[in-house]
């Protein structure tokens, strides 16, 4: 996931792989970042690996977006993509969930701004 966001030029503020669904909160670093594009480009690269081991489709059909418009609006929508395990009951600090990330700090600092 990160090398495809890199590949079609977006910084991920925050990433959560939960069991049974993904958030992003994403910048476009370029002036041909396209999100159609990255999502169904991983959407088509996870399918196909899932396809290859399991039975059926990884992932349902579409996706849901919002623009945020402002640094403060980024950085608490990444704050609650991280948050995602916490209030699945997974584990108690978003810190400790290996399947989050972000390209732009650590989650503990996310977790402070």
């Amino acid at each position: 996931m990160l090398r495809t966001a890199e590949k079609f030029g977006f910084a991920v503020y925050a990433y959560c792989l939960m069991p049974d669904h993904v958030h992003f909160v994403l910048l476009g670093s370029r002036d041909d970042s396209d999100l159609k594009v990255f999502v169904r480009s991983w959407n088509t690269q996870t399918g196909y690996a899932w396809r290859r081991i399991h039975r059926g489709g990884l992932w349902q059909g579409g996706y849901y977006e919002h623009i945020l418009r402002s640094e403060v609006s980024i950085y608490f929508a990444a704050q609650y993509v991280a948050m995602n395990p916490v209030r699945a009951g997974i584990v108690a600090d978003p810190a400790e969930y290996e399947f989050s990330g972000s390209t732009v700090c650590s989650i503990a600092e996310l977790m402070m701004r």
